[in-house]
């Protein structure tokens, strides 16, 4: 799992997305997503609390996906949460922001140091 939970903030929003464009990341084709919480059915606002992100309580963005491999391509996407004290009772809320660009796709070779 990657810090500040980006795996379940990438995860949510595929159950409302919307297809908006065609674009080029680093030479690779990839199709466009919008995304933004206010248009999401009540259905899939509760899969985000059961999804392990009940703090959040809003998120847009744009999701770019490599059309060969399906892969994430980049991110961008601002969101808010609510801020909880130890337990867990709501003290605030908070902005936020995460940026995720992928590159050399299938250009860079990863070997494992563990035989």
């Amino acid at each position: 799992m990657w810090p500040l939970q980006v795996v379940l903030a990438y995860a949510y929003p595929v159950y409302f997305a919307k297809k908006t464009d065609k674009d080029s990341i680093d030479g690779r084709k990839a199709d466009v997503y919008t995304f933004d919480s206010a248009n999401a059915s009540a259905a899939s606002n509760c899969a985000m609390g059961t999804m392990g992100m009940g703090n959040s309580t809003s998120g847009k963005g744009t999701v770019w996906i490599d059309q060969q491999t399906g892969t994430m391509l980049k991110l961008d996407m601002t969101y808010t949460n609510n801020v909880a004290d130890n337990n867990q009772k709501v003290i605030g809320t908070g902005n936020g922001a995460i940026t995720i660009e992928l590159t050399k796709v299938n250009q860079v070779t990863v070997t494992s140091p563990v035989n």
